[in-house]
C-alpha cells in the first residue's frame, strides 16, 4: 500500500512584469510556482530479476511556468532510490561472494504540462510528462577478503502521469497531496537479462 506524505510546497508567485508594450512583457513566460516533494516510492517487480524492493523513497523539485489560468508547463528534476534481492543467478565464482541485496538509484529530467481547476483554496490538477533517466544499479562482493563493487548504467526514455490536490495556506504556500506513476524501462545486462521495468508510484 502506499504511504501518502503530506508535504509543503514552496511557491514563488512573482508579480508583474513591468514592460513599455504588453507585446514584450509576454515574450517571457511567468515563474508561477517552484515545489519540492519528498514521498515514498513503490517500485515495480520483475520476477526472477529485481524482487523484493526495500528502502525505497523519491525526491523532486520542478518549475512551473504560466500559460493560461487553467494550463502549465515546465521542468522537473526526480531522484529515486530502491533496493533490491540479488538475482540468484548472479555469482561471482568460487572465490568470490555477492551480496545479498542490490541497490538501484535514477535520476530523470523531465518535461511536462499540468491542467488545473481552482474552487476557493483548493487546487485540483493533473498532468503528464516525458524525460531522460539515467540509473545505475551496484552490488557488493568480497574476493578473498577483498571488497569490491560492480555497477551497470542504463540511460532510458520514460513517461509519467500525475493527479492531487493542493490546499492554500497563503500567497506563496499550499499544503498538498500528489500521486505520480512512472513507466520506465532499462537494460540493466548482465545483472538481470535483458529489459526490466524499474518504474513505479510514487505518494508525495
Amino acid at each position: 500500500a502506499l504511504l501518502a506524505i503530506f508535504v509543503c510546497s514552496l511557491l514563488l508567485s512573482p508579480g508583474l512584469i513591468k514592460a513599455d508594450t504588453a507585446e514584450t512583457a509576454s515574450a517571457s513566460p511567468a515563474i508561477k510556482e517552484v515545489y519540492f516533494y519528498l514521498g515514498d516510492f513503490d517500485a515495480d517487480i520483475t520476477g526472477n530479476e529485481l524482487e523484493n524492493p526495500g528502502s525505497e523513497s523519491g525526491f523532486g523539485m520542478g518549475m512551473l511556468l504560466e500559460h493560461a489560468s487553467y494550463f502549465d508547463w515546465g521542468g522537473a528534476v526526480l531522484v529515486i532510490y530502491r533496493q533490491y534481492d540479488t538475482p540468484s543467478t548472479v555469482s561471482g565464482g568460487a572465490f568470490t561472494v555477492v551480496s545479498d541485496d542490490m541497490s538501484l538509484s535514477t535520476i530523470g529530467l523531465a518535461l511536462y504540462g499540468r491542467f488545473s481547476h481552482v474552487a476557493g483554496p483548493v487546487r485540483l490538477y493533473a498532468g503528464a510528462g516525458a524525460g531522460l533517466y539515467f540509473s545505475k544499479l551496484t552490488l557488493s562482493a568480497s574476493t578473498l577478503g577483498f571488497v569490491g563493487s560492480y555497477e551497470v548504467q542504463s540511460n532510458d526514455m520514460g513517461l509519467s502521469y500525475f493527479y492531487g490536490l493542493r490546499l492554500k495556506l497563503s500567497n506563496e504556500d499550499y499544503l498538498g497531496v500528489e500521486y505520480r506513476h512512472l513507466n520506465l524501462d532499462a537494460s540493466l545486462t548482465p545483472v538481470t537479462t535483458g529489459t526490466v521495468e524499474i518504474g513505479g508510484e510514487l505518494a508525495v
